[in-house]
């Protein structure tokens, strides 16, 4: 049988360095732009798979709605069904290693005060700022006389420009 007619199991195959069952399995085919596999399957009509999700698919089952593929090795070429996990994007993104990940790990602010339900604030909706140091900083930069000289200063630079000649 050729390879064009191979079935989509043993195309897959041919391009998965295979190893034992709790090794990474490396996906040796075509890659995205993302670092991830990409496999074409069926006909024209239909586009390439991620690597990984065809190998979830095809040895556990359906990927649930809402639901996307961890790679618990991280390993984005690894296609070993073991290696992934079904979880929210919620969940993969905070397993990572972005920075979204990476503050939601820190348990205390930069002046080292401990990131507690009563002394957090926050900035924006996604947002955790510490309640001190936002304290300290209004005590500084918005105290009555800082805002007073503010406004003054405005005000002389606009009569200045209004009536110079």
């Amino acid at each position: 049988m050729g390879a064009k007619n191979a079935s989509p199991f043993l195309r897959f195959w041919r391009f998965v360095g295979k190893g034992d069952r709790q090794q990474c399995w490396p996906w040796q085919g075509a890659k995205n732009r993302g670092g991830y596999g990409v496999f074409f399957v069926g006909n024209r009509d239909q586009r390439n798979r991620m690597a990984h999700r065809f190998s979830y698919e095809m040895f556990v089952g359906h990927i649930p709605e809402g639901l996307v593929l961890d790679h618990l090795c991280r390993n984005r070429l690894c296609v070993n069904p073991q290696h992934l996990e079904a979880v929210s994007m919620r969940e993969n993104l905070l397993r990572g290693e972005g920075v979204s990940a990476q503050c939601a790990r820190k348990t205390h602010c930069k002046n080292g005060h401990a990131f507690s339900e009563d002394n957090l604030c926050s900035w924006s909706t996604s947002q955790r700022r510490c309640r001190q140091c936002r304290n300290q900083w209004r005590r500084i930069y918005e105290t009555p006389k800082r805002r007073i000289a503010q406004y003054a200063k405005r005000s002389n630079s606009r009569n200045s420009q209004r009536y110079s000649t």
